[in-house]
């Protein structure tokens, strides 16, 4: 089977079993299942992270493991008891300070050095690159209508990706960045145009919509430019380190920050317009 064949297949079945989990938790009135995926996808990109970056700390290492870990079942216990506002912003805030002074403790027994400030500073990208989206990716979920919000996130950010893929290998002729050859302007509005598909879907498939066709059109132009950016940072990141993949957990698709790479970077703009828009 050919690379793309293999992408269509098992992105079609990760895809499948996400969706086959959102139905789970709504049927069940749970939101387990779902919190899970986000732990298990962000301490794989959490490992593949510092793998590649050569992050070799032993202490830094178990710090993020359990940074990740706490974040998203704190997380997940402040929505779930429903005290959330302050509780959860207070995490939201607390989250980078808390993160940077255990990284810079660890460091105290070591004399200061230009290498030590890398690595912690490298860590502390890391772990806030990957941990803010996912918060608010797992916040889109206790929402109202959050099994709703949660996909129309996800297929705006693989739509986005998926039409940049097809329009840019079919008709790409203007490079867009030197950060990833591949990609071209012509891809770049093909994606902007499939995510704006799936907003207008969103606003019209049930009465009410999820949001207006004009919210839609913003949103999706919004959330699809960020998802961009998204796989362009993740790009970047891979270039400078050398790495053609972040890792292999799916076959043909890559680790998990090169699936989740748009969808870290849609998600917070989502869930602010959930937030302080709505409709």
């Amino acid at each position: 089977m050919s690379v793309l064949g293999q992408r269509c297949l098992y992105g079609t079945l990760l895809g499948g079993a996400a969706l086959a989990l959102l139905a789970a938790d709504r049927n069940f009135g749970s939101q387990v299942g779902f919190t899970f995926l986000c732990l298990v996808f962000v301490m794989g990109g959490w490992l593949e992270f510092s793998r590649t970056s050569g992050i070799e700390d032993s202490r830094h290492l178990r710090i993020g493991d359990a940074v990740v870990v706490a974040a998203i079942a704190g997380e997940w216990w402040i929505l779930r008891e429903a005290v959330g506002g302050e509780r959860s912003l207070a995490l939201h805030v607390f989250l980078p300070f808390a993160v940077l002074g255990a990284l810079i403790v660890t460091s105290f027994r070591r004399p200061p050095s230009r290498a030590s400030f890398g690595a912690i500073a490298l860590c502390f990208l890391g772990l806030v690159y990957l941990l803010l989206p996912a918060l608010c990716f797992l916040r889109l979920r206790f929402l109202e209508d959050g099994t709703s919000w949660v996909l129309f996130t996800l297929l705006l950010a693989k739509m986005n990706d998926t039409g940049a893929y097809f329009v840019g290998r079919s008709f790409g002729r203007t490079p867009l960045t030197t950060i990833s050859p591949k990609k071209t302007w012509e891809g770049a509005l093909g994606g902007l145009v499939c995510g704006l598909l799936v907003a207008y879907a969103f606003s019209s498939w049930r009465e009410p919509g999820l949001f207006s066709p004009l919210a839609g059109t913003i949103l999706g132009v919004a959330g699809g430019i960020a998802g961009q950016v998204g796989d362009l940072a993740e790009s970047y990141w891979k270039r400078a380190v050398g790495a053609k993949d972040s890792g292999s957990m799916i076959p043909a698709l890559g680790g998990a920050l090169d699936i989740m790479d748009s969808v870290l970077f849609c998600a917070p703009v989502v869930y602010l317009w959930a937030v302080f828009v709505g409709a």
